[in-house]
């Protein structure tokens, strides 16, 4: 059976409107099957069986090792932040890591001010990337897939995304650690959290922040996306809290359909994956979106509205070199340049 990410949007149901302030919540409902049974990244290290390393003593900024032990697949989420060893990362792309197996992740750095280990091995830094430095990451990854650059990102482009969050958040991590901003942002995101319910059997959500459509995530399994809720909500609510209120907040359930629906008329493009299942790609005008496959189950699906596709680091060339000068870009093994 082939899959058809037309068919899928069909299957898709609204539920009804959480709203706190600048923020709009549609939560997603599905019927389909849960056909691949999996855990995902908290879960696995719950049950100590997954372990992400360093790809050598080394290091490779954007390259880890993950071997997973245990009988099921594991679900790293793209945006999904790794803390500890040499540096913080985040995930480039999903990835579901085969059961009993050893594999090589494409992630960035989000940590630039460190490379030196404070652990052995990764922890769940309980971060999913912003959604505003995610989006920018996962158009940089889809343009490094179609000049035949696997799944890399624009390292630059994402360390700038996170100085830029820091400062409109009035905030400095001393080693500029994406983490560092969001713990210093938990009080005023715990009231926005406390309006957000996760509801029964809710496998999705459509954000929208001063009533424009920010984002989508969905993912097959209930059981997981309940593990991932609060994490993936967080993420938008931390551009939330860096735009601002806006007059208009609130975003309309038509706006939230026609956003979902337009996915499947985007140009879709299919890569296999460094683990299970293949890559879908899709991307138009006013949106790019990523999709894990396998088996014809759409695992996780992310979608973000683009209002311009030009990089916001060739917008910003001069002050990013700059500030690249001043922070020390590394290499690929590491080392600063």
């Amino acid at each position: 059976m082939s899959f058809s990410i037309t068919d899928f949007l069909k299957k898709m149901k609204f539920g009804e409107i959480q709203s706190f302030q600048n923020v709009s919540v549609f939560p997603l409902f599905s019927s389909l099957e849960e056909r691949t049974s999996y855990i995902t990244l908290s879960q696995a290290l719950e049950s100590n069986s997954i372990h992400i390393g360093e790809i050598d003593h080394g290091g490779s900024v954007p390259e880890l090792i993950v071997e997973n032990s245990s009988d099921k697949p594991v679900l790293l989420l793209d945006g999904e932040e790794l803390q500890g060893a040499k540096q913080n990362r985040v995930l480039n792309t999903t990835v579901l890591v085969k059961e009993h197996s050893k594999v090589v992740i494409p992630v960035s750095c989000t940590e630039q001010g460190r490379w030196d280990y404070n652990s052995n091995h990764f922890s769940d830094s309980g971060v999913v990337m912003a959604r505003s430095a995610r989006l920018k990451k996962n158009m940089s990854v889809s343009d490094s897939i179609r000049h035949g650059d696997a799944f890399r990102s624009d390292q630059g482009e994402v360390w700038y995304e996170i100085h830029k969050m820091s400062s409109k958040r009035n905030f400095q991590s001393p080693t500029s650690a994406m983490r560092d901003v969001f713990e210093h942002s938990e009080k005023e995101m715990d009231d926005y959290m406390e309006v957000f319910d996760l509801q029964e059997g809710q496998k999705g959500m459509v954000i929208g922040i001063n009533g424009k459509i920010a984002g989508l995530d969905h993912i097959s399994s209930a059981e997981a996306f309940a593990s991932l809720h609060d994490k993936l909500l967080k993420s938008y609510i931390m551009d939330a809290l860096v735009e601002g209120k806006a007059k208009v907040r609130i975003v309309e359930k038509e706006m939230a359909e026609k956003f979902l629906y337009s996915i499947g008329d985007a140009t879709e493009t299919v890569h296999p994956s460094v683990s299970l299942g293949d890559d879908h790609r899709y991307e138009s005008e006013k949106l790019v979106a990523s999709a894990l496959v396998n088996k014809s189950e759409l695992i996780h699906l992310a979608a973000f509205p683009v209002e311009d596709k030009r990089s916001s680091r060739n917008r910003n060339e001069q002050y990013i070199a700059g500030y690249a000068s001043r922070r020390g870009f590394r290499s690929s093994n590491g080392s600063e340049e």
